[in-house]
């Protein structure tokens, strides 16, 4: 395969026939993960591997988790040593998970079970074409899904493969991931265990996708608009609500996507889950794992332990296989649920009718809302349909914070009160605003290297002057 800029990793590259066998051979025996918290917007991934080599052969290349195919930044790997490791180009990396599951494709075709049927004249698997083109980092989605529905229906007939069964699990995965590479200075040895440290720091996107139509009509639009301020309202969960509730000293929901199927596809025996909240906040109980219908009858959170700053998760094997398990039937019962709604006839009719309705009058405007609300629900459901594991940790200011910022209201509340009497001149609004100033410049300084207060600190001084200073004019006018 040949990359844009020239010559890339062709079939007898060594190092992409190592990656090839690595990616079957390594042994994830622990894994652990440390989801830090920099901002509300902003977080760090760093994951520690400890690897064993379980096959025959040293491997100097090393497969590390699968990581989403969005824009992501700094992305590191570091040895025990904390030097740095070579990241295998993705060139590389997709030739060695395409030659990985071509590979297997032909083991699992010579299978006994599959020879002895005769099945191979019947069969479509995935073509090499077809594999490449699904690797790609920016390839259609219908072709991954196509690609991925072929070894789906291949695992399926042949639940005795485990050929088969890979394969369907790397393309499952290859539909919004990529597997990177790591190179090591030194081959790991069969039989021998090392250790690799992998992060990536992940940011909020400069510029939000495209959505997918230009044109929307008046119906939809107002549709989304009524939508989202309802579903605002009513549920309360955005980040702007929970930074509210911060604000006003209740609790900030910090949820944390509990990933755990690169893992168990890994083979990992033990997740270790750390997560670290910066200065200025502190971890409070109740931590619960979400979704309660998935979670509900485990009792995982029992080797849980915490403090002011961090919160320790710990999974054994089986119990990663017990949540999936589970996920995945209550992820076909909403599926199902959602088809159901999907096929309900009054659907077709309302399209039906949309299409007939071509001028804009205030029929076709409303019938333009139904269809719109009803495609807004069917999304939402779509979602929930997906069933995301998170970690929720209630977040709330570290201790001394609430008390410096009654400091800083003490002053504006006493001036407000004076002007109520009727007492505020001059002479006392300056001094009460040198007061409130000196306040203020304490807590700034206090809060001006802990990102996540510096918007709270800046709110609550902002309605601390505004509220000194309108008390005084409204003094004068009255």
């Amino acid at each position: 395969m040949a990359g844009p800029g020239g010559a890339g990793p062709t079939l007898k590259d060594p190092l992409v026939a190592d990656a090839r066998d690595a990616i079957l051979d390594f042994e994830l025996n622990r894994l652990h993960q440390t989801y830090v918290m920099i901002d509300f917007e902003t977080f760090r991934e760093d994951f520690r591997y400890i690897y064993r080599n379980g096959g025959i052969v040293p491997h100097s290349v090393a497969p590390l988790l699968w990581r989403n195919r969005g824009v992501q930044a700094n992305m590191y790997v570091l040895d025990r040593a904390g030097a740095n490791l070579i990241y295998l180009p993705h060139e590389m990396s997709i030739s060695a998970t395409q030659e990985c599951i071509e590979s297997l494709l032909q083991r699992g075709l010579g299978h006994p079970s599959v020879v002895a049927l005769g099945f191979q004249q019947a069969l479509s698997p995935p073509t090499s074409a077809e594999i490449a083109t699904a690797l790609a980092f920016e390839s259609p989605m219908a072709t991954r899904e196509t690609v991925f529905a072929k070894a789906r229906e291949l695992s399926a007939k042949f639940p005795a493969v485990s050929e088969f069964s890979k394969v369907a699990t790397l393309l499952q995965f290859s539909l919004g991931f990529y597997l990177p590479l790591a190179l090591f200075d030194v081959p790991v040895m069969p039989g021998q265990m090392s250790f690799v440290r992998h992060g990536v720091d992940i940011y909020r996107r400069l510029v939000a996708p495209a959505p997918e139509g230009s044109f929307l009509p008046v119906g939809a639009r107002l549709a989304q608009f009524t939508t989202k301020i309802a579903y605002s309202l009513l549920v309360r969960t955005s980040k702007w609500w929970k930074l509210a509730r911060l604000f006003f000293g209740r609790r900030y929901d910090f949820e944390v996507p509990l990933a755990l199927d690169a893992p168990y596809a890994a083979g990992t025996h033990s997740f270790h889950l750390r997560i670290v909240v910066p200065p200025g906040l502190r971890v409070v109980k109740t931590v619960e794992l979400l979704p309660s219908d998935v979670f509900g009858e485990n009792d995982l959170l029992r080797f849980a332990s915490y403090d002011e700053s961090n919160l320790y998760v710990y999974l054994r094997m089986d119990e990663i296989k017990a949540v999936l398990d589970q996920r995945d039937l209550v992820k076909q019962t909403r599926t199902a649920e959602l088809e159901k709604l999907r096929s309900v006839p009054t659907a077709e009719t309302l399209r039906v009718v949309k299409h007939k309705l071509m001028k804009p009058t205030p029929l076709k405007w409303f019938v333009d809302f139904l269809v719109e609300i009803r495609e807004i629900f069917l999304r939402s459901l779509d979602h929930v349909s997906k069933v995301h594991l998170t970690v929720k940790v209630p977040l709330s200011f570290a201790r001394g914070i609430p008390t410096l910022i009654i400091f800083l209201w003490v002053p504006a509340v006493i001036l407000l009160i004076t002007a109520a009497l009727g007492r505020m001149d001059l002479n006392v609004f300056v001094a009460g605003l040198g007061v409130l100033f000196v306040v203020m410049l304490t807590i700034g300084i206090f809060a001006i290297d802990r990102r996540v207060l510096r918007g709270l600190v800046l709110a609550h001084s902002t309605m601390a002057l505004a509220l000194v200073v309108g008390s005084f004019i409204l003094s004068i006018l009255i």
